[in-house]
């Protein structure tokens, strides 16, 4: 497992994502559910799993690193998804049968898209202070409170 794993950080020299096709709870898939529900392993792979036009959106847009796409299989896919398919922005395509989609899928109508993203590493040098910018300034940081502090702060 470890070696199916790692080669997912890996980039196809071609600069073209790998496809992958996805049809049982294989490795591919149990590493996509692990990151949805086990926060020590989100922590441990340095990934984690997003769902949402807008959130996957602003990833992309920030240029964060999209280790994996994940659709359904026999499904039209939206204008939007197809084009972040062929822009080539992440290392793999994963292609799932609609039931494993939708097992993946925390919304009442399946997610079109989902992505596996890389956790970043942040320091304060990489703050470029705004005029009528926000900072949150974590004293005692800890990996298991940091998403309901950062819930807290935007409300």
């Amino acid at each position: 497992m470890r070696y199916v794993l790692a080669s997912m950080s890996r980039r196809n020299p071609a600069n073209s994502p790998t496809s992958r096709t996805i049809t049982r709870r294989d490795n591919y898939f149990q590493r996509a559910e692990v990151l949805k529900r086990n926060r020590e392993k989100r922590t441990h792979y340095q990934q984690f799993l997003v769902e949402g036009v807008a959130q996957i959106s602003i990833a992309v847009k920030y240029g964060w690193t999209i280790d994996a796409f994940l659709f359904a299989q026999d499904r039209p896919l939206s204008t939007w998804v197809q084009q972040l398919v062929q822009s080539k922005t992440a290392r793999e395509l994963w292609e799932l049968t609609p039931e494993l989609m939708t097992d993946l899928s925390e919304k009442d109508e399946t997610s079109e898209l989902l992505a596996i993203v890389e956790a970043r590493k942040l320091s304060p040098i990489y703050i470029t202070p705004r005029e009528n910018g926000l900072v949150i300034v974590f004293d005692r940081p800890s990996r298991d409170r940091k998403s309901t502090r950062l819930n807290s702060s935007h409300a």
